[in-house]
């Protein structure tokens, strides 16, 4: 979290020089802080693997868990393409009951 603030901190200045908007801004903004916590989330995922392989019960797992990958990567990606137009339907129908909320009106 701390890093995600100095990296924001360190790229204002930049993106005020070359005029970025808001809008514009908020994608360099969302695209940093995608790439931060990919990152980080390496390093945690790295940590624990260390941690398992030290242990035999871990990495009975670990192996365990390199024969499942694909198929619980699938999984993970099926259940979101379902998941993801669901709840983008919800949401707008919510959104379009309350007009100070909502890009369009009834």
């Amino acid at each position: 979290m701390l890093v995600e603030a100095l990296l924001a901190l360190l790229s204002l200045p930049l993106l005020m020089n070359i005029h970025v908007g808001h809008y514009v801004g908020s994608y360099f903004g969302a695209g940093l802080l995608l790439l931060i916590a990919t990152f980080q989330w390496l390093a945690v995922g790295k940590l624990i693997e260390t941690w398992l392989s030290s242990r035999s019960a871990g990495a009975a797992f670990l192996r365990t868990l390199a024969r499942c990958f694909a198929v619980a990567v699938i999984f993970i990606l099926l259940v979101t393409a379902v998941s993801v137009p669901m709840v983008n339907k919800r949401s707008q129908r919510l959104g379009f009951r309350h007009s100070a909320i909502s890009f369009q009106t009834k």
